[in-house]
């Protein structure tokens, strides 16, 4: 059993005439295309975002500087700890759990209203916003776990909740009722908590490398990058050539689009020895999960922070995968993720005092 998808093999550029674009997998050629400064951001249908407005890009990373600043206060680290022992110690009095839903998405949620600064008359809409967000891929797409697509109709009014949520959220910092940053926001309740998901069920999914980290913590630093590597959460990212690029032994030409495989690039031979073997103990040597150059994830310290902190709660529950319950997914054309992970938990993880937020967001 494995993370449900393998990556094609990677393999040298090509441009597919079908898709009118190029195909880059190998870990070089991609890692080279997200540091190109004349690739611009598209999606996988859409325009152009455009070249990255410098103005913007430093009051985002002014506001995201402030978060990552309170984040990084012993105070705060502690009361995350704690809240996520909490929730383990919730979760080991059930037979079976759904991790994403009863662990992973509440702390989530609790990190984002921590960091809000939004007192409790607000704690209800923002978990909702968070809630609704984090799912919206099950409500636009054709999700893994569902067989036939959502009508036009419900997807519809999903898309016009969102938009209402997103206005909602847009208005409470504007009145500064709330004082996190929208990128936060967004990484907190949607990046963080998939990729946890989905480096969580790699551990389990390889019991021998749980085992070492949880009795080995030194481990950590390196288990973090290398589950960047081995199950990041974007597996393939767009671009559009705002002028002729020589790239490798691509020519792209000026408005042609680029499909990345990041995915591919992670399992590149050339790159990564025994590339489909998870190792906690792989010395990093750069992955692409997270990105790098102009568009790379600004959060990318949060990530990696949080998997930090709330990891050793999640080994010291000793949790192990319930076989009999399915690993349910959903993704799209960028992201893949698992939204049903059962587990079951051998023992409580530690005695700790409730938090306020747990009320809420417990089981």
């Amino acid at each position: 059993m494995d993370l449900s998808f393998s990556p094609s093999p990677p393999e040298a550029p090509r441009y597919d005439s079908g898709l009118k674009a190029w195909i880059l997998s190998r870990y070089a050629d991609v890692h080279a295309a997200l540091r190109e400064p004349t690739f611009c951001q598209v999606s996988a249908r859409g325009p152009s975002t455009g070249p990255v407005d410098p103005i913007a890009l430093s009051q985002m990373h002014a506001e995201l500087q402030a978060d990552i600043d309170r984040m990084s206060t012993e105070v705060w680290r502690e009361r995350m700890v704690n809240i996520a022992h909490t929730l383990m110690n919730q979760a080991a009095d059930r037979m079976s759990v759904n991790i994403v839903d009863h662990v992973i998405q509440p702390w989530s949620t609790a990190v984002m209203l921590s960091l809000s600064g939004a007192d409790h008359a607000l704690e209800a809409r923002l978990s909702s916003i968070a809630d609704l967000l984090f799912h919206k891929r099950e409500n636009d797409e054709t999700s893994l776990i569902e067989k036939e697509p959502r009508p036009a109709f419900v997807k519809k009014w999903f898309k016009w909740r969102r938009k209402n949520a997103e206005a909602d959220l847009d208005r409470m910092r504007g009145s500064g009722q709330i004082t996190i940053s929208k990128s936060m926001f967004f990484g907190v309740s949607q990046t963080l908590p998939s990729f946890l998901a989905k480096a969580w069920l790699a551990l389990l999914l390889h019991p021998d490398q749980l085992e070492m980290l949880r009795t080995e913590p030194h481990w950590m630093p390196y288990a973090v990058e290398e589950l960047l590597r081995y199950a990041g959460i974007v597996h393939t990212l767009y671009r559009q050539a705002t002028k002729d690029v020589v790239l490798g032994d691509a020519h792209i030409a000026k408005d042609e689009r680029i499909i990345l495989k990041l995915e591919s690039a992670n399992r590149d031979p050339i790159k990564f020895d025994s590339p489909d073997r998870l190792d906690i103990t792989r010395r990093p040597t750069g992955n692409l999960g997270l990105g790098v150059g102009p568009y790379a994830c600004a959060g990318g310290v949060i990530v990696r922070k949080a998997l930090s902190l709330v990891t050793p709660a999640f080994l010291a529950a000793h949790p192990i995968l319930d076989e009999g319950a399915p690993i349910l997914w959903t993704g799209d054309t960028s992201i893949r993720r698992p939204v049903a992970v059962s587990v079951r938990f051998w023992k409580q993880s530690v005695e700790v005092r409730d938090h306020p937020h747990i009320g809420k967001l417990g089981l």
